[in-house]
């Protein structure tokens, strides 16, 4: 862990009607405080502020509802010992969802696209004293991360199973022109709400993963899994 820094975050929306849409535009701002990541090494780490800018737009069609979005995203110089350790990449997003009734359920469709540019990493050089006698300073990948969806519900008796189904596909861009890291994953699955007794509801999820992610040397591996999960909540 890197340590529970203090954060102070600070931000503004508004919202509009024009026609039958609905906009609306926010900004945000965070401030972080250096610390510690090490009891054992007197490193101060200084998180570098972040600014975010988001607008976003809905409309009703019939019963169902349409959600689309933007936001860029911007950071300052991380920084261990007053030294810039990391400038991250500005990033942007897309984002667009469909809620819609169906077989007595609610379903959203939902698509995404995450790009960040390439950044800034300082690497130093430590001598056999553990000093550090310069840095070198290297260009980060550039990234584009594009996920999409469907969650829904179907009536099973007195219960509803929520199934669900992501996919993410992601680009990975070195400087050199390898893609390491490029690749793909789809995960499908679902939760059953359970009323157990008294106020009391369990929510036991599952999902199979499958995927593939290219290696240093561009090839291909195979990526298999299951996830299992519970939730458990009590209403007051």
């Amino acid at each position: 862990t890197w340590g529970t820094g203090f954060q102070v975050t600070s931000s503004v929306a508004t919202a509009m009607r024009a026609g039958a849409w609905g906009i609306g535009l926010s900004g945000a701002y965070a401030m972080n405080q250096e610390f510690e990541p090490s009891s054992e090494d007197p490193i101060r780490y200084q998180p570098g502020n972040e600014a975010r800018v988001r607008i976003g737009l809905d409309r009703n069609i019939g019963t169902n509802t349409f959600t689309a979005g933007a936001t860029i995203m911007a950071f300052a110089e991380d920084k261990a010992d007053g030294r810039n350790l990391f400038q991250a990449g500005n990033r942007i997003r897309f984002d667009a969802s469909y809620a819609f009734r169906a077989g007595g359920g609610v379903w959203t469709i939902y698509a995404a696209d995450l790009w960040r540019e390439n950044g800034d990493l300082s690497l130093p050089f430590v001598n056999n004293a553990g000093d550090i006698t310069g840095d070198t300073s290297i260009v980060t990948p550039s990234q584009n991360l594009i996920m999409g969806g469907m969650v829904g519900a179907i009536a099973l008796g007195s219960k509803t199973f929520r199934p669900q189904v992501d996919f993410k596909l992601q680009a990975r861009k070195e400087v050199a022109g390898s893609d390491e890291g490029s690749g793909w994953m789809a995960s499908a699955g679902g939760d059953l709400p359970l009323r157990i007794f008294g106020s009391w509801d369990f929510f036991p999820k599952a999902q199979i993963i499958l995927g593939s992610v290219k290696d240093a040397l561009g090839a291909s591996k195979r990526i298999t899994g299951a996830e299992f999960s519970g939730t458990l909540r009590w209403g007051l």
